[in-house]
């Protein structure tokens, strides 16, 4: 049996349209380029909150259409266990997303990374973290696995609980460097299915988000890349060059975060007024 990340209330299944009535939305939404403009959120339903909210605030009708689900797998939480009861006071456990946290949290391992040094990935990745009472010790200077292989300080074993289909840029930076690195499959991801008229509303949009690599290859999968909405707005530049292996234009947000693909939105779509 897999243990999944509890979804929000919406259907995985269904788009979504999010928009506020508060006061803030209503100061904001005539002035922002998103006011009134479709924005598909591709992220998965768990996750999906705090970016919905910032672009509802600026009066964007928001698409939830979330192209994967997070699955703990029994085996996967076992080999974190494993791992975790290897780490040592020097040794780092680097973060790159908040389902890698949500994992460790899952397998019961978070105690025994208190004990060493934290290295997070991300606003989101840190205030995970934050929220599970976990000091983080580094953060890069960008929000990429590349800049954390160059910039984590060179001590001790480097776990790294990550997607099943994550790249090896982090590990293979890390042992470039000399330092080991002990990577372990800490969630997987399985895709819910949509119906037709979602996919329709989907495609009508007047702007796509990508928040990983995998998203992207669920759009293609799911649209056909001559459907999606360029340029695709991305969160970082490994996202960016995954996107750009179908032939995609694109945008990258800066910083590399929720804020930051608002504010790419923002601008992207003020081009089109």
């Amino acid at each position: 049996m897999s243990l999944s990340v509890p979804p929000l209330p919406a259907s995985s299944a269904t788009v979504s349209q999010t928009t506020t009535n508060d006061a803030m939305a209503a100061a904001t939404s005539d002035r922002s380029p998103l006011a009134g403009r479709s924005v598909v959120v591709p992220r998965a339903a768990a996750q999906a909150a705090s970016l919905v909210d910032r672009l509802a605030a600026e009066g964007a009708v928001v698409l939830r259409f979330p192209l994967i689900e997070v699955v703990f797998e029994p085996d996967d939480l076992a080999a974190l266990r494993a791992s975790a009861a290897m780490l040592g006071p020097s040794d780092w456990t680097a973060f790159t997303s908040a389902n890698a946290v949500a994992a460790c949290e899952a397998a019961g391992i978070l105690g025994q990374i208190r004990t060493g040094f934290v290295a997070a990935i991300g606003d989101a990745t840190e205030r995970a973290l934050v929220a599970a009472d976990v000091h983080v010790d580094f953060v890069p200077s960008a929000s990429t696995a590349a800049a954390l292989a160059i910039e984590l300080p060179a001590i001790g074993t480097v776990m790294l609980p990550l997607a099943e289909l994550a790249d090896n840029t982090l590990a293979t930076g890390l042992t470039a460097r000399g330092l080991a690195a002990d990577r372990v499959t800490a969630y997987r991801s399985i895709q819910p299915d949509h119906d037709q008229a979602t996919v329709d509303a989907v495609r009508a949009a007047d702007l796509m988000l990508a928040t990983a690599p995998s998203v992207v290859d669920r759009l293609v999968e799911v649209l056909g890349s001559d459907a999606i909405v360029e340029p695709l707005v991305c969160i970082g530049p490994t996202t960016a060059s995954r996107a750009a292996e179908f032939g995609l234009a694109t945008v990258v947000a800066e910083p590399h975060n929720d804020e930051g693909l608002v504010e790419a939105a923002r601008q992207t779509l003020a081009t089109r007024r």
